[in-house]
């Protein structure tokens, strides 16, 4: 813990170690895209997000990306939120369920917006993993 947080807040973490609490390296973390940011403008729950969660084993394997509803997901682990793209792009639904916005909604020309989105989520990915795999606890 002594080597602190980087400037993103993410914590500062040697390629390899074999010391208690010290963090290692994160693994390799799932890409994401505008398809990704595209499933979640089509997730159909209350608050959809986008997270990392870890795979099955749970011994500092692999991270995956998930979607569902924000109430089911540490805060920590979110890396987007349904409601930040359409914000981002000034979109909104509607009062019915037949007004949900979709994917296929977005109109062409914020292609660049949806990679900005992607961008985002990307860098939110080391935050996110961190939370996943924090160093082990000092032993003194």
């Amino acid at each position: 813990m002594l080597l602190g947080e980087d400037n993103d807040g993410a914590l500062v973490r040697f390629t390899a170690t074999d010391v208690d609490g010290v963090p290692g390296p994160l693994p390799a973390l799932p890409d994401i895209n505008t398809g990704d940011v595209r499933t979640l403008i089509d997730v159909r729950a209350e608050e959809p997000v986008m997270y990392l969660v870890r795979t099955e084993d749970g011994e500092g394997g692999e991270v995956e990306l998930a979607f569902g509803p924000a109430a089911h997901v540490s805060s920590h682990r979110v890396v987007l939120t349904r409601e930040e793209v359409l914000e981002t792009l000034s979109l909104y639904d509607g009062d019915t369920v037949d007004e949900w916005v979709t994917a296929s909604s977005v109109p062409g020309e914020d292609i660049a917006l949806l990679e900005m989105l992607a961008l985002a989520a990307r860098d939110a990915r080391v935050l996110a993993a961190d939370s996943l795999f924090p160093p082990a606890a000092d032993p003194r």
